[in-house]
């Protein structure tokens, strides 16, 4: 069993919602087409290269009585530079659109196997449960797959057979709201519709139909200052059920695939406005960003964008103009870029060397030490249904902890904070005070040690907060200073 999913529903485990949206797919070409599974027997399809989507669907009756039923695939011809652009969706009678869960190399991976898939379905409610493959890979997989018949709460094996739904040419698709692996291209349908540019303080507006995919996509030139651009968008026609398949992907140098952040009604609405989305971008990285549009809903969304230009740290506004992906780039202002200075501090795991994590200390005036024993446990990650953190020290070589050191967070939702490390060292950021305790919203940090003259001065750490909390709701690691 996958043990990350619970098994009497998987709910809540969506790390990202999907839409249903009828598309014409292509069969596998002049290889092994998908059939139905047999219980313990292994099935073996050949998947095309599938830049724009590639499905299969099989479905089969469940009584709603607890039993449970694991799916094991392996995906020949797949890499890690692909994770989350193929795997399988599950939907059942509760779950007919958004699925119940999302199973990839990323959510599901079969322990110490890189290209394997391992999940489980169960429920206390009858209906028919339809698992489906989907590949965005721009190059050929071999997809081998068995499942284990249904296995009752008191151990009895049923061997079902999950029946094939028709030809994969003929699917219906469930397409993700935020399409891996990166940025593509706008179709050729929006392409040839919408050449949008929307300089700052301007509006901009396309109508984007139904069903589309990339609507279209912009570019703009980022100094690497921590200079904030502010983006609002008004998405008329929008339907709420559909709100998970309309948005905006951002990616930038570090962040080809997946987007840095998805902005869409569930992680950015505008406060008051139920069509409105407000979402910022900000880096100490120069490079090209990119802003895509997305429209996975079965009604045309007519889009109003704009944007603030980029204010730097200090108040100062610069222009900028959003241009459309394929038409010529102006040339970037010149503008100071402030690239990573030298790499003075690097991220490490609590328990490589030098282990400072499981105490803590506190000297008072007259100085006498107070040991804690708390404050930096030796794990990576632990469950915590209390308060969510990130913590961790910076420190020597030697072990010696460094005080007043600035630590830099980028965080997914658009927000950006510091934080100063303390005499022991440490350095925190709080989860839980962003949307709650225990929240179920997922959320992704990226952190760096900031140096004397503001740059990054250590490599990028990244924390990703899966919006469950008792499986981890505390993370921790160090930065050491590098030698010389």
């Amino acid at each position: 069993m996958f043990s990350t999913l619970p098994k009497r529903t998987l709910a809540g485990a969506a790390a990202g919602l999907l839409l249903l949206a009828a598309m014409a797919l292509p069969a596998a070409a002049d290889g092994r087409a998908p059939g139905s599974l047999q219980a313990g027997q292994a099935m073996t399809f050949d998947v095309p290269a599938s830049p724009g989507g590639w499905y299969a669907s099989w479905s089969f009756a469940y009584s709603g009585d607890g039993s449970a039923i694991t799916f094991d695939a392996e995906l020949e011809g797949w890499d890690a530079s692909y994770a989350g652009a193929a795997g399988f969706n599950v939907l059942d009678s509760q779950h007919p659109v958004s699925p119940l869960w999302i199973a990839t190399t990323k959510t599901s991976q079969r322990p110490n196997d890189p290209r394997g898939i391992e999940f489980n379905y169960s429920s206390g409610t009858a209906g028919s449960v339809t698992v489906q493959f989907f590949s965005f890979v721009p190059k050929p997989l071999s997809v081998s797959i068995t499942q284990g018949g249904l296995i009752s709460t008191a151990g009895a094996q049923n061997p079902i057979t999950v029946q094939l739904l028709g030809a994969p040419s003929g699917s219906t698709a469930t397409v993700p709201s935020s399409p891996p692996p990166g940025p593509p291209s706008p179709s050729a349908a929006a392409a040839a519709s919408s050449q949008l540019v929307v300089p700052t303080g301007q509006q901009g507006h396309l109508t984007a139909p139904a069903n589309v995919g990339v609507a279209q996509a912009w570019t703009f030139y980022y100094p690497g200052d921590e200079s904030n651009v502010t983006f609002d968008a008004e998405l008329g026609g929008l339907d709420a059920l559909q709100a998970p398949g309309v948005g905006f992907n951002i990616f930038d140098v570090q962040h080809q695939s997946p987007p840095v952040f998805t902005a869409t009604l569930q992680s950015a609405q505008r406060r008051g406005d139920p069509n409105g989305l407000e979402f910022n971008y900000s880096s100490g990285f120069a490079g090209t960003v990119t802003l895509q549009f997305f429209n996975y809903g079965s009604n045309p969304i007519d889009l109003t964008l704009s944007q603030t230009g980029l204010t730097a740290p200090g108040g100062a506004n610069v222009p900028i103009t959003l241009q459309p992906v394929g038409s010529p780039a102006p040339a970037p202002t010149p503008t100071p870029v402030r690239p990573a200075g030298r790499l003075t501090y690097r991220s490490k795991e609590v328990t490589d060397a030098p282990v400072k994590c499981g105490h803590s200390y506190v000297q008072a005036a007259d100085g006498t030490v107070t040991y804690t024993t708390t404050s930096v446990p030796c794990v990576a990650q632990a469950p915590n249904t209390g308060v969510q953190y990130i913590k961790g020290r910076v420190m020597t070589p030697g072990g010696e902890y460094v005080l007043g050191l600035r630590v830099h967070a980028d965080v997914s939702d658009g927000t950006s904070v510091d934080s100063a490390t303390a005499i022991d060292g440490t350095f925190s950021f709080d989860i839980s005070g962003s949307y709650g305790l225990c929240s179920a919203n997922p959320l992704t940090y990226r952190i760096w040690v900031v140096g004397a003259d503001g740059r990054p001065a250590s490599d990028v750490r990244t924390i990703t907060y899966s919006g469950n909390c008792a499986q981890a709701g505390e993370f921790h690691f160090d930065f050491v200073q590098v030698p010389g």
